[in-house]
This record gives structure tokens, sequence and C-alpha cells, in this order.
């Protein structure tokens, strides 16, 4: 009977994070706050739960993204590809700060 209530909360964590992903709040918070609520089990299940609905989420965007994001696209135009490249320049600096705090915070 677990097994089952434990289909229905993820079915549901599913919805929220699915929903929350794409607004500016913290999707990860509303799925703290509803396992506050209604607790998966066992405890360490939610944590591999988490990031895996993540995963999810990441991946998801890549699928709908990729001809966006992807700069070796060849029906890009020339001045695309630059651009895409740029983009991929300022994400790549936009992640060094918090890289060097994450290494520097341990």
């Amino acid at each position: 009977m677990d097994f089952i209530f434990n289909l229905i909360k993820a079915f549901f964590l599913g919805i929220i994070q699915g929903i929350a992903e794409w607004l500016p709040i913290s999707s990860t918070g509303h799925l703290i706050i509803f396992d506050t609520i209604w607790p998966l089990t066992p405890a360490a299940f939610f944590e591999v739960f988490k990031v895996v609905i993540q995963f999810g989420s990441i991946l998801a965007v890549l699928f709908l993204y990729f001809r966006k994001l992807n700069p070796f696209d060849p029906e890009k135009s020339s001045k695309k590809k630059r651009e895409t490249f740029h983009l991929w320049k300022l994400v790549i600096i936009g992640c060094i700060p918090a890289a060097v705090i994450g290494l520097f915070s341990r």
C-alpha cells in the first residue's frame, strides 16, 4: 500500500515540479514544502527523487531549446552561430562566480 501512495505522491511532485520550473519561483522549495506536508517514505528516496526530477527538468529544457542552443546546427547562418557562441560564453562566464564560491566554501 505504501508503494501506491508513494506513486501518487511522486505524481503530484512531478506536477508541482513541472509547473514551478517555468515560473520565477523555487521549484525545489515547493517540493520540500509538499514533502513536509505529505512525506515520501523512506526519506532517502526523496533526496534521490529531487535529483532525478531536477535532471528531468533540465533535459526538458534542453530538448525544447536544442536548436536554439546548438551552435553547430547546419541550418544556422554564420551570424546566428556567432550569436549562439556568444550566448554560451555568457553562460560560462555567469557560472564562474558560483563555481569559485562552491570550490572555496568546502
